[in-house]
């Protein structure tokens, strides 16, 4: 997370959008756990939780393509706060 940061946003910019990732980060997680355990306790399966984890690294991975796109000319996330900031 940090490298590509550092590659998308300004230099002034980065602890802040690191900070954010990380807070973030932490409240979907917290998020997370409190689904798995309703879910293991309602059902008992493993089939929703598992799906979710499987598909996490596709939804990562169309997020850089698609919205991190500024290294090619397109509207990215980058290109929207260096022009805020």
């Amino acid at each position: 997370m940090y490298s590509v940061v550092a590659d998308i946003f300004p230099k002034r910019a980065v602890a802040s959008v690191v900070g954010f990732g990380g807070t973030l980060a932490s409240l979907v997680s917290l998020g997370f756990f409190w689904y798995v355990s309703t879910q293991l306790q309602d059902t008992g399966s493993y089939q929703t939780i598992m799906l979710i984890c499987g598909s996490a690294y596709v939804v990562a991975w169309l997020i850089f393509q698609f919205g991190c796109a500024a290294d090619q000319g397109g509207p990215g996330v980058g290109q929207d706060l260096q022009r805020v900031l």
